[in-house]
């Protein structure tokens, strides 16, 4: 039988991958329903995840210094937690260094640090990162309409909500997409899915939005909001929003959050949840029109244009 070290000094020594995959493990967990006490297969996640076993080990490592799994007396590792528990690790996890590049990018490129047209090199000396996560990165960008090759050498940052007519342009198609979503009749709520995202909720709401990263809350706020437009089974709808939230990492990782609109953006989500679980989508829809309505009088970073003298 393969032995397992103790985990108890992992979270010292994170290393990038390890924690990108962690994010990746909890989300599949999460997304397939996975129950407490299910055994983990190394080799199917390193397929899921499109990596070598030993990776997927360390990543489970640290997820079993979170209590998200647990050793198997028989070998391996196992589910430790349900699913209205596992959202809740996101709090607790490393940031993924790949995660933490991409927002910086994004952040410098919106406040005007970098130019519409950059290279790899000059990126390298500005980040001090490797070439390798830097390389991933970008690639990522690209296959998410960010980035596209320039001609001959370096790359072009696309379109992006990087002013205000930008900002209050996105959410005007949002408040035409999400309340919409959630008036069609293909929507189906996915309850396990739902009851994790409250519990979160919960506890931000109890206090802990105020003590935990902004970017933790910036993915939970776009989180959310992508789980309701999936579950309406639409394709389309589902990636024009999820290009929005890509865009959105952008102008948001630039912004000063105030603890107190988060708290109350957080209560907001609350009541249209709630709304969805005593089956009045409706009402849901209406609480969601009113809660973009508010949000989008922020400018969340955004450079605000300037009168024409």
């Amino acid at each position: 039988m393969e032995e397992y070290p103790d985990c108890s000094e992992i979270s010292r020594k994170v290393n990038p991958l390890q924690a990108e995959l962690s994010h990746r493990l909890l989300s599949l967990f999460l997304t397939q329903g996975v129950t407490r006490g299910e055994h983990l297969a190394e080799r199917e996640l390193a397929e899921q995840c499109q990596v070598s076993r030993s990776p997927i080990r360390a990543a489970l490592k640290l997820l079993a210094h979170h209590g998200v799994v647990s050793v198997r007396s028989q070998g391996g590792f196992q589910l430790a937690k349900d699913g209205a528990e596992l959202a809740c690790v996101e709090l607790e996890l490393p940031q993924s260094p790949l995660d933490a590049l991409y927002v910086q990018l994004g952040q410098d490129r919106v406040q005007g640090e970098l130019s519409e047209h950059v290279m790899e090199a000059d990126l390298l000396r500005r980040y001090a990162v490797p070439r390798a996560l830097l390389h991933k990165v970008l690639t990522q960008m690209a296959s998410e309409g960010l980035l596209q090759p320039a001609q001959g050498k370096g790359w072009h940052f696309t379109s992006l909500i990087n002013s205000e007519a930008s900002n209050r342009a996105s959410y005007e198609l949002r408040r035409v997409i999400e309340p919409a979503a959630l008036r069609l009749d293909s929507y189906r709520v996915d309850q396990a899915r739902l009851k994790s995202c409250l519990l979160l909720h919960r506890q931000l709401v109890d206090g802990q939005v105020f003590e935990i990263e902004a970017y933790k809350l910036l993915a939970i706020n776009a989180n959310f909001h992508q789980m309701l437009v999936d579950f309406s089974g639409n394709p389309f709808f589902m990636e024009i929003l999820r290009q929005q939230n890509r865009m959105r990492r952008f102008t948001e990782s630039g912004a000063s959050l105030y603890p107190e609109r988060m708290l109350m953006s957080c209560q907001e989500h609350l009541d249209i949840m709630e709304a969805l679980t005593q089956d009045d989508r409706d009402w849901a829809a209406r609480l969601m029109e009113r809660h973009l309505s508010v949000a989008g009088r922020g400018n969340l970073g955004v450079p605000v244009e300037q009168e024409q003298l």
